[in-house]
């Protein structure tokens, strides 16, 4: 988190008020900025008597906006965002990339594509220091301050900034062992045989998607093991307990070594699935976040996760 003595050219009563916002209470705010929560709340207090207005309504347990406090933060977000991007535009093409990268990236995309590449980054950028948060739940970026979250799918906040760094295809796939005890299927209704690994909390995910004589249709398939995590669900198919469907950024390493072997390719639709990095408004004009992601847009351009590159 930033200090107060890093807000610089934000009006302090301006920056208080954005932190609070941030991190719901005076105390967790004051810890963020180096100020006792009293300085924090006599902060809030100035800025309230200069506007003539209450911004948050104060119960012993919660902060809660009013409805001026909801129009003054939205102007103030996009003042503070501006300074920012003014700031860093203005230094960048003379400043050397430096401080903390905070990432947020879900476990398996991080292992298999973002944490081999991390040492050359590094040694490219050595005053660059990584902040890497791994999770499979959907983060806030803005209230938690993260300068980049590296996500597969559609973007879904229109506030934040997407970067398409490429697309990954899904693959049906087993290990040789699994198909040397239970066989291959031959066709996608094959798959109600079979013992299918799958993703838990995305019902869509559950349900495979073909094509036969150039028609469209899907096949729901279930199996003995779900999981919200996709890097398990490849360790289980490496491990022959069953069939799975993966993005290529997980399984392409075990596809091109012939660990895993890809099923039904000639009816299974892949699914082209963009993979994004995603900042918050003016954050891409930072030295730090624009190496990363142009880093990552040089790396990732010829998908070197595809069975076939």
């Amino acid at each position: 988190m930033k200090n107060i003595h890093q807000l610089a050219g934000v009006p302090i009563d301006m920056a208080i008020f954005l932190r609070v916002i941030e991190r719901g209470n005076f105390v967790r705010a004051s810890e963020d900025l180096g100020l006792t929560p009293s300085a924090v709340s006599k902060a809030i207090s100035r800025l309230e008597d200069r506007l003539g207005v209450s911004l948050l309504a104060r119960t012993t347990r919660n902060l809660n906006l009013t409805s001026e406090g909801g129009i003054y933060l939205k102007h103030a977000k996009d003042i503070a965002a501006a300074i920012e991007r003014a700031e860093a535009e203005t230094a960048s093409s003379s400043k050397t990339p430096s401080g903390p990268l905070r990432l947020t990236i879900a476990a398996a995309l991080a292992k298999h594509q973002i944490a081999p590449l991390l040492p050359e980054f590094l040694k490219r950028y050595p005053a660059i220091e990584i902040d890497l948060n791994i999770t499979e739940q959907h983060v806030d970026i803005i209230k938690e301050n993260y300068d980049i979250a590296i996500r597969p799918g559609a973007l879904i906040d229109s506030n934040l900034i997407g970067t398409k760094l490429a697309e990954a295809d899904r693959h049906i796939c087993a290990s040789s062992d699994y198909i040397a005890r239970h066989g291959r299927p031959q066709t996608p209704v094959d798959l109600r045989k079979h013992n299918c690994l799958t993703t838990s909390g995305f019902p869509t995910l559950s349900r495979w998607q073909f094509e036969l004589n150039k028609e469209p249709f899907s096949i729901d398939v279930t199996g003995n093991i779900k999981c919200d995590n996709t890097d398990l669900l490849l360790d289980l198919a490496l491990a022959g307990k069953g069939i799975t469907r993966l993005l290529e950024t997980v399984c392409g390493n075990a596809l091109q070594s012939g660990a895993l072997e890809i099923l039904l390719e000639q009816h299974h639709i892949a699914e082209p699935v963009p993979i994004w990095a995603i900042t918050p408004p003016g954050r891409l004009s930072l030295p730090r976040v624009r190496v990363f992601v142009d880093f990552l847009k040089q790396k990732f351009q010829h998908r070197p996760w595809s069975k076939i590159s």
